[in-house]
């Protein structure tokens, strides 16, 4: 009706496009000719919907579902808790896995509460926990052993222990728990005379919190420097592993803590 009323005012041709339902039938298309030819219309196009490629489609606007690609945390996980020593000190490291058993979110306590290691370890324990968690074509413990072959074998300055029981830095202590958890090998180096040899650590009951999680080490801690120590320049050097400050350097062959005194030659 809108085409035939504009078409009274136009001695050109005209036409309108009507987009029918896919319901409409032989009879309905019958019905339109026969309408615009009594309006007086020269000429009409109809597109019937799905009748080709390309034609204007109806589509029902609904809500899609967005599907969270990060696991939500379950109520209860079950895990291990493992002390290994590090350079930095004695790492506690706990490795969760969820209720089917995938790898789902690691902890990493170490030194004292407030301090730049603890902030660290927490910050690697929160980048590992996200990238279990995060879906995608690799399955949880395909994540976990890739996780587990980056951080082995990282090392800094310093080392703890000897051998097969070598612990090079944080990040490779971490990799000895992942890999002790779930048995991908990493932990076990074959000695000189072929003998199997594991690395010794100590391994908390599941869901057992350490005593001294936010502790370096049990040892006492050394009595406070005199106030003529206190005034000497501290320089900048690595983490002490006995009272967490950024004060140790290497003088003369040794490492020397001019916070605390903890020597290591």
């Amino acid at each position: 009706k809108v085409q035939a009323m504009i078409q009274n005012l136009t001695d050109s041709s005209i036409s309108k496009t009507v987009n029918a339902p896919n319901s409409h039938t032989v009879e309905d298309v019958k019905k339109l000719y026969q309408l615009a030819y009594e309006l007086g219309c020269k000429g009409v196009t109809y597109f019937r919907d799905g009748s080709r490629t390309g034609v204007l489609s109806k589509v029902d606007d609904k809500p899609q579902e967005t599907k969270s690609i990060v696991t939500e945390r379950p109520l209860r996980v079950d895990g291990a808790t493992y002390r290994i020593p590090t350079p930095l000190g004695v790492a506690f490291i706990t490795v969760n896995q969820d209720p089917l058993g995938n790898p789902f979110e690691v902890f990493i306590t170490i030194g004292k509460a407030g301090s730049e290691v603890a902030a660290l370890a927490e910050a690697l324990g929160r980048m590992i926990s996200t990238t279990l968690r995060f879906g995608n074509h690799k399955p949880p413990i395909e994540r976990a052993r890739e996780i587990m072959e980056q951080l082995k074998g990282i090392g800094g300055g310093r080392s703890v222990g000897f051998g097969p029981n070598k612990i090079r830095s944080l990040p490779d202590a971490v990799a000895r728990a992942i890999s002790l958890h779930f048995g991908f090998g990493a932990d076990k180096h074959d000695a000189v005379n072929g003998v199997t040899l594991q690395v010794g650590m100590t391994v908390l009951a599941d869901g057992a919190v350490p005593m001294d999680t936010a502790l370096v080490d049990s040892a006492p801690v050394p009595a406070a420097p005199s106030p003529l120590f206190a005034q000497a320049p501290v320089k900048a050097g690595d983490i002490c592993p006995s009272c967490g400050s950024s004060a140790l350097v290497y003088e003369e062959g040794c490492a020397k803590c001019h916070v605390c005194g903890h020597s290591e030659c």
